[in-house]
């Protein structure tokens, strides 16, 4: 299909579209976070009177397309950027952490012992048949010994770790805090849709400068 050399305004060209059912803007795509409606009003807002380059709508459709997949991780990137939690009065944050251990041995060693010794003696004592007297005739020592020892040993090992954190965060000094201020009051003048608006216009508009 050739373009009509005639030339097209933004605003024209989505309007045709809308008549013919055939919405380009429904070829712009955005990562979850990023408002649809909001980037195509704002657009339109901002750059409707301006001159397409694409004056087709099967054209500007596969142009929206392509410049969604081309500013898809830049529109990601812009979001984390603004989810990034931080103390705006404060140009220094230092977070450290560090493990250590310790370790511990401890034994113990303690004995009991027991001893003990009985002894019995024996006497078998016989007569003569012509004695009237009894006289040893054999005698027996019984000694009994009995011994005995007991060790007991224990030990404790122990080994502990640790895990330290700590946090150094505040002004050094390097900027006031009314710099810091402003730093951050400018920072809050940033908008995503603008942003998206100005990259689509360069893209997708003529002439156009920002």
């Amino acid at each position: 299909m050739l373009m009509s050399s005639t030339t097209q305004t933004l605003l024209g060209l989505y309007q045709i579209g809308k008549a013919r059912d055939k919405n380009f803007f429904d070829k712009l795509t955005f990562p979850e976070g990023i408002d649809h409606d909001i980037a195509v009003t704002n657009i339109l807002h901002e750059a409707g009177d301006f001159e397409v380059i694409y004056n087709d709508l099967d054209l500007m459709a596969n142009a929206c397309e392509l410049f969604s997949a081309k500013w898809q991780r830049t529109f990601e990137k812009w979001l984390a950027v603004m989810d990034i939690d931080y103390e705006p009065l404060e140009n220094y944050n230092r977070l450290e952490h560090w493990s250590d251990s310790e370790s511990t041995s401890e034994s113990t060693s303690t004995s009991t012992s027991d001893e003990t010794s009985n002894s019995a003696t024996t006497d078998n004592d016989i007569s003569a048949f012509n004695a009237s007297t009894l006289q040893n005739d054999t005698s027996a020592v019984t000694t009994a010994e009995t011994a005995g020892q007991a060790i007991n040993e224990s030990k404790h090992d122990r080994l502990n770790y640790f895990d330290h954190e700590g946090r150094v965060h505040g002004n050094i000094g390097v900027m006031t805090t009314q710099a810091m201020y402003l730093e951050e009051w400018e920072l809050a003048k940033l908008n995503i849709y603008n942003e998206i608006y100005v990259l689509f216009a360069r893209e997708l508009l003529i002439p156009f400068s920002y």
